[in-house]
């Protein structure tokens, strides 16, 4: 037990202090002392040694390796171009008159003849009736022809670095192909399993289209590994161009054609429900001409009250020579009083003040309203009839095509890798980036008391 509790406590007794232990002081001093830390490290490093080692790092080796590669390993590109733009049909020299300006508007309208009569049946009324559908039908004509797409060239561009065109071109992997001619290096070889988004990516570097914004013009540029392909992709692409904008236009004529024939046919129901009108109006009162008939009887009438007159003076002309019951003048006075009684019924046939249900005032004011209704409803139709004709022409004087003034050509050399201006603009930034760590290097140090 004792042994045990002596080895325990270093040979000591508990409770002893040993008489050679050193003091925490000597033992702190005894310590090893710590590393330098990164302050000290920094400071060490020789600044000639850091502004060499950096220059290697920084400057010589991007710029040699970048040599290197773009004098042995790069492919060679090749750069189709084209140049086209957006033109309207009005541009074009104008071989038929249909679609020149002084031809369009010296077109004789094809229902002239048919206003002209209607104007002298009808006077005034259909005149101011015909003019009335023309104001409507022209400005919804107007609002239909519209003017020249200023937007169309933009759209153009737009669709060139699209995804549609990407995937219209790389119908049975035929862009992939046209990419992997030519056996690109591994910077710019396009991977087999790319997918749309990166094939997409790929094409904007490939591809370049812009617009010059004061003339309109567009300017196309495509870049392969062999001459043939960067001829054949800018030519697909072009004819893409020209299917987009036909589309375009097919769809804006179709468009304004559609709703051309849907006023034509507004206005030709229109038309009919008035004829329709008209038709069950003579039906109903069994005439064939309520205002021939009107008028008819206004004659009769007028012819009743001249006999009657007649009659009247005769009477006062030989009533005061005979006796009150001579037999001339009952005669008179019995032919008097029967023009007086067909006066009565005429004047009943003509208006509703006798309460007849079949008075000419009554059908003659309905068969007015749906005369005049009937008229504007002919002058629309006829109207709409024209400007169905007037859109068609308008869509094909103002419909786009493309003027391809420089078609792609094969490319007659190599346009890269161009070794010279591509080592002196990676020699440019690694100089700026090295000059700009040797002057932050230099501030630190001066701030840390190197």
């Amino acid at each position: 037990m004792t042994n045990w509790l002596s080895s325990a406590t270093g040979g000591r007794r508990p409770g002893t202090v040993p008489l050679n232990r050193p003091s925490l002081t000597k033992r702190a001093l005894a310590q090893p002392a710590s590393g330098p830390g990164i302050r000290d490290r920094f400071l060490a490093v020789g600044w000639d040694a850091f502004v060499r080692w950096a220059f290697v790092f920084i400057v010589v080796l991007p710029i040699g390796v970048t040599a290197v590669y773009e004098a042995v390993f790069a492919s060679r590109t090749y750069v189709a171009e084209a140049r086209f733009a957006v033109r309207q049909a009005t541009d074009r020299p104008l071989n038929d008159t249909y679609i020149g300006a002084a031809g369009f508007d010296a077109l004789p309208s094809p229902t002239a003849e048919r206003d002209e009569t209607a104007k002298a049946s009808t006077g005034n009324r259909g005149s101011d009736a015909a003019a009335r559908a023309n104001q409507i039908i022209t400005s919804a004509i107007q609002s239909l022809a519209g003017g020249r797409n200023d937007l169309e060239p933009y759209m153009l561009v737009d669709y060139v670095s699209s995804l549609e065109m990407v995937r219209t071109l790389d119908q049975d992997r035929w862009l992939r192909a046209r990419f992997a001619a030519g056996n690109p290096d591994w910077i710019h070889a396009l991977p087999d399993n790319a997918s749309q988004e990166r094939l997409e990516e790929y094409w904007r570097w490939a591809v370049a289209a812009s617009i010059d914004t004061t003339t309109g013009l567009i300017s196309l540029k495509v870049t392969a590994f062999t001459p043939e392909d960067a001829q054949q992709i800018a030519d697909h692409v072009v004819a893409q161009c020209e299917a987009m904008l036909s589309r375009i236009v097919e769809r804006s004529r179709h468009d304004r054609m559609a709703e051309a024939k849907r006023l034509l046919t507004r206005a030709q129901e229109r038309y009919t429900a008035a004829e329709s009108a008209i038709r069950k109006l003579r039906a109903d009162e069994l005439l064939i001409d309520p205002t021939l008939s009107a008028t008819t009887l206004f004659k009769q009438l007028m012819e009743l009250i001249s006999a009657r007159v007649a009659l009247d003076v005769q009477l006062r002309l030989i009533e005061p020579n005979v006796s009150a019951d001579a037999p001339q003048l009952k005669v008179l006075r019995a032919r008097i009083a029967a023009l007086d009684a067909e006066i009565e019924k005429a004047k009943a046939a003509l208006t509703d003040a006798g309460g007849a249900p079949g008075a000419a005032s009554n059908y003659l004011t309905a068969y007015e309203t749906a005369e005049s209704e009937r008229i504007f409803a002919m002058s629309l139709y006829q109207a709409a009839l024209d400007g169905v004709e007037r859109v068609r022409l308008a869509s094909e004087r103002e419909a786009s095509y493309l003027a391809v003034f420089a078609p792609p050509l094969l490319p007659d050399g190599a346009s890269g890798p161009n070794v010279t201006a591509t080592v002196g603009t990676m020699a440019l930034i690694c100089l700026l980036l090295f000059g700009m760590l040797t002057v932050v290097a230099a501030a630190s140090r001066d701030q840390m008391g190197g």
